[in-house]
């Protein structure tokens, strides 16, 4: 901040810097700003075997359940979850081998998995090029949120019935447990 030019020797701030100063005693500097990157969740999703890493950082923009049938290929179950990160949020770490396929939808999809083990840590969608999809059963995180939306419900198996997410709420009805 610079001083506005004066005759006596006080100094003054702009409006903005006042104002922010008069919020604390004499004293007390105002606490210094970290940057919102620094304050933000972790989490590192990985493969079976370790070797591939995926760390993400903040929440994610999304977290969507496909029942289309290359997912259920894929993960060898009913259905695959996904929360989609930023793609500037994503670091990985670990050799991959990568296969595309084209997707339901009409776009491509790239998978990215574990050359040792096979495990389908994360993928990038061709339709949403800004964003990188991880799996979320590679964080075994219980406390991970759960989708909030379905996709391809016309494959879902008949028997696969899957609560939503609702804010705030686990599967299952309680709250999230609290860090320790």
């Amino acid at each position: 901040m610079r001083p506005c030019p004066n005759a006596n020797r006080k100094r003054y701030y702009t409006f903005a810097a006042a104002a922010r100063y008069r919020a604390y005693p004499k004293k007390r500097r105002p606490p210094t700003f970290k940057p919102r990157m620094d304050r933000m969740r972790t989490r590192e999703a990985r493969c079976s075997c370790g070797s591939l890493r995926v760390t993400c950082r903040g929440e994610p923009a999304s977290v969507a359940l496909c029942h289309c049938r290359e997912c259920q290929r894929r993960t060898g179950s009913a259905y695959g979850v996904a929360a989609f990160f930023p793609r500037e949020a994503v670091v990985v770490s670990g050799a991959y081998a990568d296969y595309e396929r084209p997707a339901d939808s009409g776009y491509r999809v790239l998978h990215h998995f574990c050359p040792a083990c096979g495990s389908t840590v994360f993928w990038e969608p061709s339709r949403k090029p800004e964003m990188v999809a991880v799996a979320i059963g590679a964080f075994a995180d219980p406390d991970f949120p759960g989708p909030s939306k379905a996709v391809f419900e016309q494959h879902r198996l008949p028997w696969a019935a899957v609560r939503l997410d609702e804010p705030g709420i686990r599967p299952g009805g309680s709250a999230p447990s609290q860090p320790r």
